[in-house]
């Protein structure tokens, strides 16, 4: 007896189709949030967009002026914050706000999904679609970064599939809202309105005159009211995403950049493709405009693009099934089966050689987090010179937002601070940064994040120069390094001949071998110090633990050391950073 197969039913279809979308979702999003705790540092443009977005989720004005250029995307961006409280999980606060982009990422993945299969793709070809987004590293490398168009894309795609959805009788108010999520898309991001076209052409093709005009005056009408009294509060503008040029992006994934570029043009000779071409191809032509932000343009293309290269696939297949075209066999010729081996080889070299220019996972501590917390160990709550990028880090770690203070407020002059934190990157601090001292630096290039302390303007009396201050070190630290009183490993003693230790932890070693010998294991450094040029303010000193401690917590004013506590290898006696000049004139001199 043979069992004939059950038919498919709808239910199993839709079950399968549901495994099918998890499936791609937690693709799509477990390669972005490895990314999210890989990738490298964030942009300025960045920094910028999590310092307002901090300030709204707070409820606070950001004392930069303004909610930025894309007050719709920050709103929603401080909303997520608020939710999910991402800046109090968060260590970073770029990472915070790169969460919302990973959810944008997924909405995205299935809103693609849902609409390849309203455009009649069959499964197969609607995973195909998202699983090119998903892997690419062009795709991984644009939708980890805070840029507007990455929220402004999922309104878009939802605005299609609402557009494409085939039902029996047709509804005015699913129009109005096909119109509010069109709205809602271009004042997240006014490069999408390029992208819009697509769906006035499925409306129009409908052939349904009243919807088309009910969904455009509404859009309209939004877009007057955005514009006109609206405008401070919801008109957008454009951002950007670092300076890096066009190639600089493409190269990440040439393949499929190529690949989707025919596709965006062969979709104009298909009529079934040719609203979802036009839509991609109008924001491709921004790309020839002088400082157009290129990042958003190619985010908007992204899934349009790769939803093109499998309807032109869709369409040559279906084009072969014509009887014209059929051949005696059945199967695909020689020719068609060697071009899919070379380009399915291309587009896997292309990818393994993006995710390695990526160099996901290669980067140092974010030097502003680093700063940050160098900063709040030992200055917390002090008044703070910082830029957008600096206020953002300060902030979301819980310094006060009236202790921190911005460029913009320095005119005509600044209020009153006693510390400059900024990167070497921020041309609005480098006159402040120029006459303050240095403390600490962490980082390298343009990333660099530099704290100073600024002297009081009110101090006349003349300081020793830097150098006056390494020669009385220097002379110093040499009588210590030899003295039988003083036992030290070769490390320890090179650094107090090389002037390196901080003039109080001499003045008190040196009181302190008056009384017994003294055996110093280490002076380590601080994180970000050697860079800033500062000397040695701690270190472990071995014998009895008691009577060390007695000593240093007997000193006083500016001898008193932060901390004494006990550490493996003996007591770690530590200073606050920044010495003051004149404790070592005696040695001044050679």
């Amino acid at each position: 007896m043979v069992a004939l197969a059950r038919p498919e039913t709808p239910a199993v279809r839709s079950l399968r189709s549901v495994d099918v979308l998890l499936a791609l979702l937690a693709l799509t999003g477990g390669l972005r949030v490895v990314s999210l705790a890989l990738s490298a540092p964030a942009t300025g443009g960045e920094y910028a967009a999590v310092a307002r977005v901090f300030a709204l989720g707070h409820l606070g004005a950001f004392p930069g002026g303004g909610v930025g250029s894309s007050p719709v995307a920050w709103w929603q961006l401080a909303g997520y914050t608020v939710l999910t409280q991402a800046f109090e999980r968060e260590g970073s606060a770029v990472a915070a706000a790169r969460e919302a982009m990973v959810v944008a990422a997924v909405a995205s993945a299935a809103l693609l999904w849902v609409l390849a299969r309203r455009l009649d793709f069959p499964r197969w070809a609607a995973t195909s679609a998202v699983v090119v987004v998903a892997v690419s590293p062009l795709a991984v490398s644009l939708q980890h970064g805070v840029l507007p168009e990455n929220i402004a894309v999922v309104w878009l795609l939802a605005a299609l599939v609402l557009v494409c959805d085939r039902e029996r009788k047709p509804r005015l108010g699913k129009d109005f809202l096909v119109a509010a999520l069109l709205l809602l898309a271009v004042l997240t991001s006014p490069v999408v309105l390029a992208a819009t076209p697509a769906v006035a052409w499925l409306l129009v093709r409908r052939r349904e005159p009243v919807r088309v005009v009910a969904v455009a005056v509404v859009f309209d009408v939004g877009l007057g009211l955005a514009f006109g009294p609206g405008a401070r509060f919801l008109r957008p503008g454009l951002t950007g995403f670092g300076q890096d040029g066009l190639w600089s992006w493409l190269r990440v994934d040439p393949v499929f950049a190529g690949i989707g570029f025919a596709a965006i043009i062969a979709g104009l000779c298909v009529a079934k493709l040719r609203p979802i071409a036009l839509g991609a191809l109008l924001p491709l032509c921004l790309l020839v405009w002088p400082g157009a932000p290129l990042a958003g343009i190619l985010t908007t293309i992204l899934p349009l693009a790769a939803l093109l290269v499998l309807g032109v696939v869709l369409a040559g297949l279906e084009a072969r099934t014509q009887p014209a075209h059929r051949t005696t066999s059945g199967r695909p010729p020689f020719a068609v089966i060697i071009a899919a081996c070379l380009v399915i080889m291309s587009t896997t070299t292309s990818w393994a050689s993006g995710y390695t220019s990526l160099n996901l996972g290669s980067h140092a501590p974010e030097p502003l987090t680093q700063a940050g917390d160098w900063l709040r160990d030992n200055e917390s709550g002090s008044r703070v010179l910082t830029d957008d990028a600096s206020w953002a880090q300060l902030a979301a770690g819980g310094w006060p937002t009236g202790s921190l203070v911005l460029p913009s407020a320095c005119t005509p002059a600044c209020p009153a601070f006693d510390w400059v934190m900024a990167r070497a990157s921020s041309p609005a601090l480098t006159s402040q940064l120029a006459i303050a001292e240095p403390a600490a630096m962490f980082g390298t290039g343009s990333g660099r994040v530099e704290i100073a302390k600024m002297t009081p303007s009110d101090d006349a009396s003349p300081s020793p120069s830097p150098d006056v201050e390494q020669t009385a070190r220097t002379n110093a630290g040499t009588i210590l390094a030899v003295s039988p009183r003083i036992k030290a490993g070769p490390d320890t003693a090179a650094l107090l001949r090389q002037g390196r230790v901080d003039a109080r932890l001499l003045a008190t070693i040196a009181a302190f071998a008056a009384t017994t010998t003294v055996q110093v294991v280490s002076l380590p450094g601080v994180d970000g110090e050697d860079a800033a040029s500062q000397p040695r303010r701690q270190a472990v000193l071995a014998g009895d633990a008691t009577t060390i401690a007695h000593f240093f917590t007997g000193q006083r004013d500016v001898f008193r050391p932060t901390s004494v506590k006990n550490v493996a290898g003996g007591v770690l006696v530590t200073y606050p950073p920044l010495c003051p000049a004149g404790l070592l004139t005696p040695f001044e001199t050679s």
